[in-house]
Formats: structure tokens, C-alpha cells, sequence
């Protein structure tokens, strides 16, 4: 026994060796890395980015910063995300790839280039750059720049700079700084090497027309002026802000007060030309030195929710009249400044559209020193119009070569009288017969814009271009006399050859796609293109009983969405509510992720004034084309009044539950259901009294019909939590609402199949006994259609 039990347990040795051998060889050789700096950029993106995360588009840009081509897994969530980039981390690391942090640096930088133009990993040298730019001066050697394929291209030496005065010339190629090589060198590293200490000396070799020189330049500071201003003469003074700084607003006061010491009778020009935005805080500043009290803007993200800047009576200036120029180039705060000019009535705004940069870009410190720009919020105007969509001239005037015509045209119509615009006309009649303004006015030559023709995708002016696949190469052609410096599509650069040819691919989130396309030229002049580009998804796969092309039509139009919560009420009178607020956000989030609803054509108005409730549906009266359906919800106080038999939504403001004056009446809601121009409009409403809505309820009346026909028929149908009674604040009616969309797992769900899924749950969980309502808004337009919720493919 023992001689067997020895070899017993030699036997179970040999046999656990062998099996740790095969792990060893089983077992990769690579572990997944900790990737501390990639996760801390994942999380922020989940928690603060301003749409709701697109995993599987954050994954192709992470591999496409790892040059990794093979099929991406699929990921729905930020651990899978984290997961799949750590692995193939690793897998490059077996293969001698750089080290981990150099990889998961690439993966996060064109991850977030994924997402928007705007959002970018920077380095701690990059990050503690940033912080430069709005401060006004640095020492450097005072050239704009730009990364090109053979080196760094000079845009545009600065006047009195120590580059200008080398006599470095835009268009010209650095070719290398301090003898290190530029060529494939990033911007912003390049930007770093030509930076430093004020009198240290930095050596360049330059390549023109001429051939390669070696230039030797001190550095010195570099100051940007923010703020100018003259006077034009007859009782008309002019005042350009170049970029919006930390002491604009002091500037521009200073500047007010002197030109109106020495009289501006007719007048101010305030030009905002070429101005690429800058401190929020400082646009904000100047645009209440104009206006008087009331909102002057509102940003609006997916974690921040809204806030609300509002103007102060103490510091108003009073100009007689005051006339804005703006450009292509005007962007970000001055297009915010312009825009909100333009709504509050206080000038009239001349020359060509702006950029249409209007979101907010937030600074986050991630692990190790590095920062990241982060895409959090939109920014809306008074009235509800984003900036992203630029913002239109009241009078439209093209720039003229070789003079300031726009200038000129102000300069005339202040001095006419005739600053409006209807006197277009009459005013370039007069400019005519007028002489040129001196040029020491302008700030830069005047030229012609760069002219940029799209050749791939094909695009129809008008029309949006269909792909169903995640990315499309953008390519094409830019031309000016002067030589193109540049081109971006969405922010990214593009490959440039020298005789304008451009290409660059994008990634393409699901739905609609805005693409702009950028040009620059030598003397900075800019020019853009826009087209969209809708990106499909797979066909749904239809029941057997219905033909495919029965369906075409269906879903077809944009889907817009109206959220209104209301629970702080300003009145001691009217009890406060809990859960609005937190009802309207989770219905939000579920009709962008399941649902076609793009996260841009939803608005989530938190705790609205009357006013503020106006202005959205104002906003979608002008925006909603008739194939369009709208979701209108509102939770919050409602009140009937049996003496006007009529029923009342309460928005914050509301004075009191004594005084009607500013409740929003069920009379001026159909008013405004029956001008929206949507094909389908449907009314969620969980607020006491909200059945006063209907006059007739016609649940269940309608017969069975396709759903194509369904969708054909244009409707205007409300469903509301309850007839003409009081519901209790925390509502089942939502709760079940939102089960019943999550759960859907129909193509096409109408409103009336909604409704009848948890008409009886409402009923048998509710209190009160709510019994929730469906119906036709009567002398709306229905026409016994119903709204139709689209879900989205996965």
C-alpha cells in the first residue's frame, strides 16, 4: 500500500507539471494593460458629453488611432469599450508595438476626434498651452501656423512680429526648429518648440520660393489685441473686437465711453469679422452692455441641463443706432453676440452668414498631467434658435475685392438715415457716389473667399446624400489666387496636394450628418460648404403579412420632441412637485436611444417661465416641416376653472393658483398644436385636469388599418394622465408610459397600441384611480392618422 500510494502521488505530480506546462503555453504571453489614462477619458464622455455616448463609434476611432483595421467587435456599454482597446493594446504590445501610453494616448485622441471637431486630447505640455491663448500675449515668434505634409506651413506672419520682420512669409515651409525635423510633426508640438522665454533665440530653416535659408529669431512677447476702435467721422464711431478675451468687456467699456465722449450721434459699427469666438463669459458681458434686462442665452447639455444668462439693467449704453458686420469667419462668442443683438432688436446685422460654431466645449484634467476638451452643452438663443445653425444677416452684402464694401455700406447708412432693410437699395445707390473708406479703418486687405467644389460623396444642392456605411472619404477640390493654406471637413484636416485637392474620411454617426467643409487661404480668407449626409440603418425586417413597400413611407420626416418640466414654482401659493424634472429627463433619454429621435431636435426645458414655454413652441412652428412629427410632453400643475370652463397648465412664473393671468390656457395650446406644420403631432400630458384638453375623446374608435396608411393620415392626438380631476406628484402614469416604450420591441408602436398597453396598469396601480385619456385634439387638423414611434435598429 504504501509503495503503491508513493506511486500514486508521483503520478498526480507529473500529471500537475504537465497541466502547468500546457497553461503556460495556452496562456498569452501579453496581459491587458491598465489603461488609466483611456478610461479616464471614457468616463468623462459617459458621464458629461453632450449626446449620449455612441460606443461603437467610439471604438472605430479608437482603432483607427491604433491603425487596427480588422472588424470591431461590438460594444454597447463604456466596460466593453475599455475592454476591446485594452485588448488590442495588448496584442500590439506582443507584436513590439510603442509602450501602453503612447497607444492609449492615439486611441483616445482619435476616439474623441470621433465624436464632434471640437472635442481633443491634449497632451500636459498641450494642456498647460491652451490656458495661453486667452490671456492675450505670449512669447513666441509671432507667426500663425499650421501641420502640413512636408513641414510646418507658415498662414500668416504677424505684423511687428519677430517673424514678420525676418521677413517670413505666409505660404513659406518651416522646415525644421532647432534643427529638429518637421515633417509629419504635430501642430501643437510645433506650437510648443516655437514657443518660449521671452529673449531665448530659436533656429529655423524656412524653404520659399527662393530655396532653404536658416533664420535665427529672438522671441519676444506677442500681444493680441482684442479690442479696437475709431471714429468714422460724422457723429459715427467703429469698434472691432479680434477675439473675445479675459479683459474684452473692460476694453470695450473703455472704448464706449471714449467714442462717446467725442459724440456718436448717428451711430456705431461693431464689427465682428473674422472673430473665432473665445471666453463665453466675456461675449455674454458685451452683449449687456447693449440690451436690457431678460435672457440673453441659454446652453443647454446632457448632464448640466439648462442655464440661463440674463442681462442687467446697471451698465446699458444707449447707442442711437448700431449696425454689426459679420462674416464666415465670425464664430462661437461672436456669433453669440451677434445673435443675441439681432433677437433683442438692438442692431441690424450686415454681411454674410456666420460659422455656426454654438456648442460649448468644457476643460477636464485626466490622469498624468493630460487634459481634454469635451463637447458638453449647445448654445440657444433667447428664442430657442441653436447657434450651431449659424446665424443669417439682416441684410446680406458679399465683401468686394480690393475694398471694404461692407464697412462702406454701414458707414453710408448711418450716415443717410437709412439703417434698415428695406433700403438696401437705396443705400448701395448712395454708396455708389460715395468715396471709399481710408484703409487705415480695415484691419486686413480685403479678397475674394476660396471657391470649394465637393466632387465625392455626390451632392445635390438641397438634398441630403444616403450611405449605409459607419465612415465616407470627403474629397474635392479648393482654388483662390492666393493659394489654399488649408482645408477641414468638421474640424479634421485634410490631405492637401498643391493644387487644392483635399481628402479626409469621416466617421458617421447614425442618422443625419452636417458637413462642412472648410477652406483657408493664404491671406486667411475663409469659405465653406455645407451638406448632409444621412446615414442609414439596416432595413427592419417586416411582418410577412405586409409587403415591403408598403412601408417607404413610414418614419419618413424628422422627429421633434418638446419636454417641459415644471416643479419649482416661483409662488409660496403653489406646492412645489418632486419628480417632473427627473420624469421629463428619463423619457429624454429613452426616445434618443430607442426611438428616432435625433438628440438635436429634442429639447428638455427645466422649470420654464411662460415665456420660455412660448418660445419653444414658436421655435417649432418655424422649424417643423410638414413630414415631420412632434412628441409635445409636459408635466406639472394644472388647474381647471369651471366659470371659463377651460383647463390651465402652470409655468413657473404663474403668480398663483388666484390669478389666471399668466397660466397657459387649453385654448392657446390648440392654437399653437394647429400651426405647427407636422404631418403628426401627439400631446403627452401628466398633470392634473390635463383631459380639459379634449372636447371629444375618441379612444379605440378608429378601425384597424396598416400602419402605412396609419402614418399617411395627418393627426393632432393627446394623451393625458387623467379627465378633470387632481393626480397625485408622483404619477404612475409615467412610470408605466416609460415601461411600456422600454419594453417595445414592435418596428412601428402607434400612439393609440401605446395607450392601450398601460391604460389598464394606470388604472389598477393608481391611488386615485387615474384613468388616463386618448383622443383627437378637435379643430386641430386631424385627420385620423396617429403618431408613430420608430424604433430604433440595433
Amino acid at each position: 500500500m504504501k509503495n503503491g500510494g508513493h506511486n500514486i502521488t508521483q503520478a498526480l505530480l507529473r500529471g500537475l507539471l504537465a497541466l502547468l506546462v500546457l497553461m503556460a503555453i495556452c496562456i498569452p504571453a501579453y496581459a491587458a494593460p491598465d489603461l488609466k489614462l483611456f478610461q479616464d477619458v471614457v468616463d468623462k464622455v459617459e458621464k458629461y458629453y453632450v449626446d449620449p455616448p455612441d460606443y461603437q463609434l467610439m471604438l472605430r476611432g479608437a482603432m483607427r488611432g491604433l491603425e487596427d483595421e480588422t472588424l470591431p467587435p461590438t460594444v454597447t456599454n463604456a466596460g466593453q469599450l475599455n475592454g476591446s482597446v485594452a485588448e488590442l493594446i495588448a496584442r500590439r504590445l506582443e507584436r513590439g508595438g510603442t509602450t501602453v501610453r503612447l497607444q492609449e494616448e492615439a486611441a483616445a485622441r482619435q476616439m474623441l476626434l470621433s465624436l464632434d471637431p471640437h472635442s481633443m486630447l491634449m497632451t500636459p505640455q498641450e494642456y498647460q498651452e491652451l490656458f495661453v491663448a486667452t490671456k492675450g500675449s505670449f512669447s513666441g515668434i509671432g507667426a500663425e501656423v499650421k501641420a502640413a505634409e512636408t513641414g510646418i506651413l507658415v498662414v500668416s506672419p504677424i505684423e511687428g512680429g519677430p517673424a514678420f520682420e525676418a521677413g517670413i512669409k505666409a505660404g513659406e515651409i518651416i522646415r525644421s526648429i532647432d534643427r529638429v525635423s518637421t515633417v509629419g510633426m504635430r501642430l501643437e508640438k510645433a506650437v510648443m518648440l516655437l514657443r518660449g522665454k521671452d529673449t531665448t533665440t530659436v533656429l529655423l530653416e524656412v524653404e520659399g520660393r527662393s530655396g532653404l535659408r536658416t533664420v535665427s529669431l529672438v522671441r519676444r512677447p506677442i500681444t493680441i489685441k482684442s479690442v479696437s476702435f475709431k471714429e468714422l467721422g460724422d457723429g459715427i464711431g467703429y469698434l472691432k473686437i479680434s477675439q473675445f478675451q479675459e479683459q474684452t468687456a473692460r476694453a470695450v467699456e473703455e472704448a464706449l465711453y471714449k467714442l462717446g465722449a467725442k459724440g456718436m450721434s448717428k451711430g456705431l459699427v461693431l464689427d465682428l469679422r473674422n472673430n473665432p469666438g473665445g471666453l463665453l463669459s466675456s461675449s455674454v458681458a458685451v452683449a449687456d452692455m447693449f440690451v436690457d434686462t431678460g435672457t440673453l442665452l441659454m446652453v443647454r447639455g446632457r448632464s448640466s441641463g439648462q442655464q440661463s444668462f440674463d442681462g442687467k439693467t446697471i451698465g446699458t449704453h444707449r447707442v442711437p443706432v448700431l449696425a454689426v458686420l459679420v462674416n464666415k469667419g465670425s464664430a462661437s462668442a461672436s456669433e453669440i453676440l451677434a445673435g443675441v443683438l439681432q433677437e433683442r432688436k438692438a442692431a441690424l446685422l450686415l454681411g454674410e452668414r456666420t460659422f455656426g460654431k454654438g456648442s460649448v466645449q468644457t476643460l477636464y484634467s485626466l490622469a498624468d498631467g493630460y487634459g481634454m476638451r469635451l463637447t458638453t452643452s449647445h448654445y440657444y438663443l433667447p428664442s430657442g434658435r441653436m447657434v450651431q445653425a449659424g446665424i443669417e444677416p439682416d441684410i446680406a452684402l458679399e465683401q468686394a475685392e480690393g475694398r471694404d464694401s461692407v464697412l462702406e455700406y454701414a458707414r453710408v447708412a448711418l450716415q443717410s438715415g437709412k439703417l434698415t432693410r428695406d433700403s438696401r437699395a437705396e443705400v448701395l445707390a448712395l454708396l455708389s457716389r460715395q468715396p471709399a473708406i481710408s484703409s487705415t479703418v480695415q484691419t486686413q486687405p480685403a479678397a475674394g473667399p476660396p471657391v470649394i467644389t465637393v466632387t465625392s460623396p455626390a451632392v445635390q444642392r438641397g438634398l441630403a446624400v444616403k450611405v449605409r456605411s459607419d465612415a465616407v472619404t470627403v474629397s474635392g477640390t479648393a482654388s483662390s489666387s492666393r493659394g489654399i493654406a488649408r482645408v477641414t471637413v468638421n474640424g479634421q484636416q485634410a490631405a492637401l496636394d498643391d493644387r487644392g485637392n483635399f481628402s479626409v474620411e469621416l466617421l458617421l454617426r447614425p442618422g443625419e450628418n452636417l458637413i462642412e467643409v472648410q477652406a483657408l487661404d493664404l491671406q486667411r480668407v475663409a469659405a465653406s460648404e455645407q451638406f448632409r449626409i444621412v446615414r442609414e440603418a439596416a432595413k427592419p425586417v417586416l411582418q410577412q403579412a405586409v409587403a415591403p413597400s408598403v412601408f417607404q413611407g413610414v418614419g419618413s420626416g424628422t422627429y421633434h420632441a418638446l419636454l417641459i418640466a415644471v416643479q419649482d414654482y416661483r409662488s409660496a401659493e403653489i406646492t412645489k412637485l418632486d419628480h417632473p424634472v427627473q420624469d421629463a429627463s428619463r423619457l429624454r433619454d429613452l426616445l434618443i436611444s430607442n426611438y428616432t429621435f435625433d438628440p438635436s431636435n429634442v429639447t428638455l426645458l427645466k422649470n420654464p417661465d411662460r415665456k420660455a414655454i412660448f418660445k419653444a413652441f414658436e421655435s417649432l412652428r418655424k422649424t417643423v416641416g410638414p413630414n415631420d412629427s412632434v412628441l409635445v410632453f409636459f408635466a406639472g400643475h394644472g388647474v381647471w376653472r369651471e366659470d371659463m370652463q377651460q383647463g390651465f397648465w402652470l409655468p413657473r412664473d404663474a403668480s398663483g393658483m388666484s390669478d389666471p393671468s399668466d397660466w397657459i390656457p387649453n385654448s392657446t395650446l390648440r392654437d399653437y398644436i394647429k400651426a405647427i406644420r407636422a404631418r403628426h403631432l401627439l400631446l403627452m400630458a401628466d398633470a392634473c385636469f390635463s383631459g380639459g384638453i379634449f372636447k371629444v375623446r375618441d379612444a379605440f374608435s378608429r378601425p384597424d388599418a396598416a400602419v402605412e396608411k396609419v402614418f399617411e393620415m395627418p393627426s393632432r392626438k393627446a394623451l393625458t394622465s387623467g379627465s378633470l380631476k387632481t393626480v397625485p406628484d408622483r404619477s404612475v402614469f409615467v412610470e408605466y408610459l416609460l415601461k411600456r416604450l422600454r419594453e417595445n420591441r414592435d418596428q412601428y408602436l402607434d400612439a393609440q397600441k401605446l395607450y392601450s398597453r398601460f391604460r389598464e396598469a394606470v388604472i389598477n396601480n393608481s391611488p386615485v384611480g387615474q384613468t388616463p385619456l386618448y383622443g383627437a385634439i378637435s379643430e386641430t387638423g386631424d385627420e385620423g392618422g396617429d403618431f408613430i414611434f420608430v424604433r430604433r435598429v440595433r
